[in-house]
């Protein structure tokens, strides 16, 4: 009997194969239809299928727009190309450097530790705090990088937590433990049952705290544009789609997600509370763990030292983009960009890259000019930065783009009959779980990359405020709790915790659910107040330029049946 080939030698065969096959199968369709929109739905499904079964890398299968669109007269070479680095790839960019200048200068570190000595007096306190530092950081910088620094610190905290008190009753017959996994020093002898109970216990406690980071990661990025690049693509795509929209800005972002984040950060927090008193009610009352960390936390903190140098002035200046992009134009009052000559033609990442240039110019050591680096080299940058998203970013734009000048999106609102008769509310409900739920399984900048441009033709469609199904949208994107490949962050937890996908799946559903269902009560009351979702806005139908067809027939009867709520 012959072995069997391994699956990761099938899948390797398999690559070349998908790669032929799939535009072969999929050639038929432009060729019968033979209308320049038929070429771009090819494209579309061809990009869609690569980017589910990735025969080649994601980025690989972005550059197929700048070969195909100009073979087919859609899009000409320079224009598909100006999708590849615009404004949305140099605010990416920008959200890297002062990445890279947190953890270059220790900054995440200090803050961390810091916040834990002013809370860590009790096992809750400590896991909120938590919570809220990785939220905050990942409200900035990439939640690869937060898992990676906070992994290490919450397994090293869930040891402390689950030591024993140490006004325990000595016990009889005993187990002694020195040097164990639970805690260097521990001396006081034991019993078997209580060393199994400790292990059980810190085992539990280990995974649930590395959870929390695994969550607030995913829930802090959407708090912010630069939070997740996936954030930045989609204020790309959506620029592309309604270059005459104003509405959604860096202030106004904030403010629409930023209470929602905070809802579902203490929602999260209860939440595992709960499991852990649930797990330890068979021997809540024979375990008695401590709870006041802070004399464990204090040599970390001091390991640091003194504030340096480099750390005020990545904090300066981390301080300083907020507030200039929060102020460029907020649409709400009159922001700093409307007051200049020429700030029509500025945009978001200008401000940010003069800020970021100065991480390249300041030293770290200003004692010693001639030796010292900069607060961050280039090299550190360029090693951080994954150029892959770039293509990603670009490929993603000019589909977005070419859909709408050959007409697909036309075609493809003149499709959605069914869900246009459906309640503005319900059809929102159904994209938010099913973009939480694709999440889980495919990357979530392919999820954003086709639902971002569908979700806005439907909106268009059926007379609806796009904002109104593309924010609730794109933040459940972001919730996805349940499976380790969903996110790298969860993957690096996974790995750390050794957790077990089932574990992950059950605890991960609920998440899920709460969270979606937060934000569509969030953008059914707050982004009425900030959106001004009530109101079509006039720049959805010119943006689009559907054919006066829809605009006469379908349009004009949708519109009182999809009154949003009030």
């Amino acid at each position: 009997m012959e072995d069997k080939i391994p699956l990761p030698h099938w899948k390797k065969a398999l690559k070349p194969v998908l790669a032929t096959v799939t535009p072969l199968v999929l050639l038929p369709i432009p060729l019968a239809v033979g209308t320049e929109a038929s070429w771009v739905g090819f494209l579309v499904l061809w990009m869609c299928v690569f980017y589910v079964v990735e025969p080649v890398p994601l980025s690989v299968t972005s550059m197929l727009p700048i070969a195909v669109l100009p073979l087919i007269g859609t899009l000409s070479t320079e224009e598909v190309a100006s999708f590849y680095l615009n404004n949305t790839g140099l605010l990416f960019m920008a959200s890297l450097m002062i990445a890279a200048a947190i953890e270059s200068s220790n900054l995440h570190e200090r803050i961390a530790f810091k916040v834990l000595l002013v809370i860590g007096h009790s096992e809750a306190s400590v896991m909120l705090g938590v919570m809220c530092i990785t939220v905050f950081m990942s409200m900035w910088m990439p939640n690869t990088a937060i898992a990676t620094i906070m992994g290490p610190i919450v397994i090293t905290l869930s040891a402390k937590m689950a030591l024993p008190s140490y006004h325990q009753v000595p016990s009889i017959e005993c187990v002694k433990i020195n040097g164990d996994a639970m805690g260097d020093g521990l001396d006081r002898p034991l019993e078997a049952d209580e060393s199994r109970l400790l292990k059980e216990n810190h085992n539990m406690l280990k995974k649930l705290m590395l959870l929390s980071v695994a969550y607030s990661s995913n829930i802090g990025g959407t708090g912010t544009i630069i939070g997740s690049s996936t954030n930045i693509l989609f204020k790309g795509i959506l620029d592309e789609l309604f270059p005459h929209s104003t509405e959604l800005t860096t202030a106004t972002w904030m403010l629409y997600n930023v209470p929602p984040m905070i809802v579902c950060t203490v929602f999260g927090w209860v939440y595992l509370r709960l499991v852990i008193k649930y797990k330890r009610r068979k021997y809540s009352d024979s375990l008695n763990t401590r709870s006041d960390i802070r004399a464990d936390i204090r040599p970390q903190y001091d390991k640091l030292g003194r504030v340096s140098f480099a750390e005020v002035c990545v904090l300066t200046i981390l301080t300083a983009l907020i507030l200039l992009l929060f102020l460029f134009k907020p649409q709400f009052m009159t922001g700093w960009g409307d007051l200049l000559p020429h700030g029509r033609k500025m945009k978001s990442s200008s401000p940010a890259l003069a800020l970021c240039f100065l991480l390249f110019v300041l030293p770290k050591d200003p004692k010693n000019m001639h030796s010292s680096e900069p607060l961050v080299s280039f090299k550190e940058f360029s090693s951080r930065m994954p150029w892959g998203l770039v293509f990603l970013f670009g490929g993603c734009l000019s589909v977005a783009e070419a859909s709408k000048s050959s007409g697909l999106s036309a075609i493809i609102i003149d499709t959605l009959n069914g869900i246009r008769d459906l309640p503005s509310s319900l059809v929102l409900v159904l994209l938010c779980f099913a973009g939480c739920g694709l999440s889980e399984i495919v990357s979530t900048y392919v999820v954003t990359g086709i639902f971002t441009p569908i979700i806005s033709e439907l909106a268009v469609a059926t007379r609806v405020h796009p904002l109104y199904y593309l924010m609730p949208v794109k933040a459940c994107c972001l919730f996805a709790f349940m499976l380790p490949i969903a996110t790298g962050g969860n993957a690096i937890i996974s790995d750390m915790g050794k957790l077990r996908t089932l574990d992950m799946m059950k605890l991960g559903l609920a998440m899920n659910i709460c969270c979606v269902l937060i934000h569509v009560a969030s953008v059914n009351t707050l982004g009425g107040v900030v959106f001004d979702l009530h109101t079509f806005p006039s720049w959805a139908t010119k943006d689009f330029g559907l054919p006066s067809s829809l605009l006469n027939g379908t349009l004009v009867n949708a519109t009182v049946a999809t009154t949003l709520p009030t």
